[in-house]
């Protein structure tokens, strides 16, 4: 990444950007705002370099990111477009637009790229990239029909994707891979999973799709048809590549450039970027399980033989096989020795439980004994040796697909098993080298852990680092040409401190923090109601649990659109049970239809002059839009803390607590804050929009910490109840 300044922003971009948004206001939908003009230049400035000129002295500077928080109705879609695009085109660069959601996604892409290329007089082009595992393999298809003389026979390895029916097929699977290769043949459909109309079996899907290490790649007979490729050929022409998180952190821990385009070469937007690190603490996380290992080392030998002898029949030396091997029988020694040192050092109780009842132990940093760390070691340095083996065997393969010496067919199922196996290896060695890593006192520690599978008894070990900022530095702030994080809700509590912490970055290393201002008048538009009374406190669950069921009795209004958000599934089924047939309407409970359906049913309600509710969890605090009269008013039943039970959140507090920090105020109050903020965030969505928040937890005006989580909201009109009695 370039760290000096080459001319800011030219005339000649800056000339572009106000020409095209010009163009755009003259528009008779467009409305502009302040904070969205604001945005298209700071973003501008920032990848054209310009803004590293405001770099105070003493910084570390150079960098080109901005972390911009935009609340709802700034327009931040055409606000990064609309900054990015003409300097990325003026510079050479490409953009890479990546998202958390399906339905942003969609959107940018459905909507917003073709609007402004055709409202803005700007000259782009754009597609959206997806994984492997959503396009269709024909090779795949082709074994699974016998279209192109494949023998049907069973696989010995249990391998998820692909190989001449790796299961016993029904009916509705065949002819599913049947009526996809025919509309594949008629050109009615090319190959994009998620443009498929029929219904796949879980079984089917995976048997269709190809990872990268199964891949024949330009050695596969069907490589110019291929889907995937030609989506990938796609990418490469795109000036806008728009992505989502999890695809684009894959590609980075892959070095980047593998799927998308080089990071050196790209600017990125990360748009929901409040969920970036949670995502890419997913992506540094590994597992896996002991006997389960055991089992698909132990078939390499039969494996190492079968390509072997292919290898050998084409006269390929295949001494080096020896090492793969011999690195699969270590590992099989090694993980039966650490399985009974693990068996014997494991407490009697577990330390948590996870959802499904298997007893979980959490193994702390000074727990990791030291020789426990040298097996783990161990296992990470034969794990990486026999994946490099791996990936060298399937290369071979490969190879001598491509010089014609062996069949597609013929090492179609080694290359496969191949790199299935390479991939199990690589997990493996990611996870014990976590495991062994040593923790640094003045660094987030590995959150490590041990779960007793109920099912078969097996032992899963998983590693996670607690913090995303190494993983993020070393993929992507380091790499990128630029970098833009926008959300609605990147500040906690008013401040960017949570978001700095999470993700590494800070004003002191170049990095801008802007906060735009809302367009909305909320003290006009909205109250937030919070009534006080004893038994509204969430710690008595009982009393809290019928005051709820009260409160909405009193308070929801039956013409109303009403969106009920809780904390708790139980709680959610316990009120929506004592309120049924009590003359509210029918009440659209989450779990028991589909998103889409529940948001779909109450939208024709109310456009249809009724009444609806809508009962949801976290997943409806965000990501639904229900404008006007859909939602005129959304009630909060607790405030969103969550417990700090899961290894990872574990093992950070108590580092935390270690040093003399407080993990409720540094975390679980900033954490909380940005989910009020974003449930808060269901009522208003536009200007005309009006209507009333109403929380049910009188912890936010009766606990010190509800002062700092009311900071963090919009400035609504604040209506504090105190109730004399609750009868």
């Amino acid at each position: 990444m370039s760290n000096g300044y080459e001319g800011g922003l030219e005339e000649a971009t800056k000339e572009a950007i106000r020409d095209a948004y010009q163009r755009l206001r003259e528009g008779a939908a467009f409305v502009g705002r302040s904070g969205q003009r604001r945005m298209i230049a700071e973003v501008a400035r920032t990848l054209s370099g310009a803004a590293l000129l405001d770099v105070p002295d003493g910084c570390a500077g150079g960098r080109r990111i901005l972390a911009v928080e935009g609340p709802t109705g700034t327009g931040k879609s055409v606000a990064y477009l609309l900054g990015a695009i003409p300097v990325a085109r003026n510079g050479g660069k490409r953009l890479v637009v990546t998202t958390a959601t399906i339905s942003l996604q969609q959107q940018l892409v459905d909507r917003d790229l073709p609007d402004l290329a055709e409202r803005s007089g700007l000259d782009f082009t754009w597609h959206l990239v997806k994984g492997r595992r959503r396009y269709v393999c024909q090779r795949n298809l082709a074994d699974l029909t016998g279209s192109h003389g494949g023998r049907q026979e069973s696989l010995e390895l249990e391998i998820p994707a692909g190989g001449l029916w790796p299961f016993k097929p029904s009916k509705a699977d065949r002819k599913a891979v049947a009526s996809m290769e025919e509309a594949l043949a008629d050109g009615s459909w090319w190959g994009d999973l998620d443009r498929w109309s029929g219904a796949l079996s879980p079984g089917v899907r995976d048997a269709v799709t190809e990872s990268s290490r199964g891949c024949l790649g330009r050695a596969c007979p069907f490589f110019r048809e291929c889907a995937f490729f030609i989506a990938r050929r796609r990418v490469d022409e795109a000036d806008v590549v728009v992505a989502n998180h999890d695809l684009v952190l894959s590609d980075l821990n892959m070095g980047g450039g593998v799927v998308l385009p080089d990071p050196a070469e790209t600017f990125y937007i990360v748009d929901e970027a409040h969920h970036l690190p949670d995502l890419a603490l997913e992506q540094a996380a590994a597992e896996s399980p002991v006997q389960g290992a055991r089992r698909w080392l132990e078939e390499i030998p039969r494996a190492a033989g079968r390509a072997s002898n292919l290898l050998a029949g084409v006269g390929a030396g295949v001494e080096w096989l020896g090492d793969v091997e011999r690195s699969a029988k270590e590992l099989v020694d090694g993980l039966r020795a650490i399985e009974s040192a693990l068996e014997l050092t494991l407490p009697q109780r577990p330390t948590a439980r996870t959802g499904e009842g298997d007893p979980v132990w959490r193994l702390k940093p000074n727990e990791v004994a030291e020789g426990l760390r040298e097996q783990a070691e161990a296992l990470a340095e034969a794990g990486m040796r026999l994946t490099g083996g791996l990936a060298r065997l399937r290369e071979a393969l490969r190879q001598k697909v491509q010089e014609g010496r062996l069949t597609a067919d013929a090492a179609g199922r080694p290359i496969r098993e191949t790199g299935f196996t390479e991939g199990q290896a690589e997990r493996l060695a990611r996870t014990w080298s976590l495991m062994g890593r040593v923790d640094q006192p003045d660094q987030p520690p590995v959150a490590r852990w041990i779960t007793r599978r109920s099912g078969d008894g097996d032992l899963l070990v998983s590693a996670a680092p607690t913090s995303a900022s190494g993983f993020l530095e070393t993929a992507l702030w380091s790499k990128a040409s630029g970098v833009v994080l926008t959300s609605a809700t990147l500040t906690a509590l008013g401040r960017f401190d949570r978001f700095s912490r999470r993700t590494g970055l800070a004003e002191g290393d170049g990095t801008r923090f802007l906060t735009l201002p809302s367009p909305f008048d909320y003290a006009r538009q909205a109250s937030l109601v919070v009534p006080v009374a004893p038994d509204l406190d969430p710690r008595d669950v009982q009393n809290h649990t019928a005051a709820v069921v009260r409160e909405l009795r009193r308070r929801v209004a039956p013409e109303e659109g009403t969106l009920v958000l809780f904390a708790s599934r139980r709680q959610m089924e316990s009120v929506a049970a004592a309120l049924a047939g009590g003359g509210l309407p029918e009440l659209l409970v989450q779990g028991e239809r589909a998103r889409h359906e529940i948001v779909e049913i109450h939208c024709k309600r109310i456009e249809g002059g009724e009444g609806s509710i809508i009962f949801g969890l976290a997943s409806f605090a965000e990501g639904i839009d229900l404008p006007g009269t859909l939602c005129r008013h959304v009630v909060i039943a607790k405030l969103p803390f969550t417990v700090p039970d899961s290894p990872l959140e574990a093992a950070y507090a108590e580092w935390l607590a270690a040093r003399g920090r407080n993990p409720f105020m540094e975390v679980a109050v900033p954490d909380a804050g940005v989910r009020l903020l974003q449930a808060c965030g269901r009522l208003i969505r536009s200007e005309g929009d009006s209507g009333r928040v109403t929380v049910l937890d009188q912890r936010l005006v009766t606990k010190p910490y509800g002062k700092q989580l009311m900071a963090g909201l919009p400035p609504f009109r604040v209506v504090v109840e105190r109730q004399t009695g609750t009868g």
